[in-house]
């Protein structure tokens, strides 16, 4: 059987992603991808549900974006959660970051049609952003969504 070539780029992309090795090209931290300028002091969380992209085990994962003095920004590689029920925490080593972040996954951990965010959440330090409800500090959602938060 032959394939058109738009039916074979699709279908490879779709292996890729099964075999977890596509995370690195759906979404990394160039400038043009999200809605919030380059700030020395702060991030970005990049949150990606289970509906929206899963690699390894079917994971959710997050990707953090870290700023660079010359106006770029560093990825921190994806970073699976196991979806468990008080979220994952992510030490420093990690991630780059000075403190301890915790990632919880809530709806965004199903494979169900819902799809939604309820009960997903970021903590660090001081700060915490409901995902459902993100607000000033995270952009729209599309193939995920991105925060940010002081460093």
């Amino acid at each position: 059987m032959l394939l058109s070539s738009s039916k074979r780029v699709t279908m490879m992309g779709a292996l890729a992603l099964s075999l977890g090795i596509g995370a690195n090209a759906l979404w990394d931290c160039r400038t043009d991808q999200h809605v919030f300028p380059l700030d020395s002091d702060k991030f970005l969380v990049h949150f990606t549900s289970w509906r929206d992209s899963h690699y390894n085990d079917a994971q959710s994962w997050i990707r953090i974006c870290l700023p660079n003095d010359d106006g770029t920004w560093s990825n921190v590689d994806p970073l699976g959660l196991n979806c468990a029920p008080k979220g994952d925490t992510f030490s420093p080593g990690q991630t780059d970051l000075d403190a301890d972040i915790r990632v919880v996954g809530g709806s965004g951990c199903s494979g169900g049609e819902g799809g939604g965010l309820d009960g997903a959440s970021i903590n660090y330090k001081d700060q915490s952003i409901n995902l459902q409800y993100g607000g000033d500090a995270c952009g729209p959602r599309n193939h995920g969504i991105t925060c940010q938060l002081t460093k």
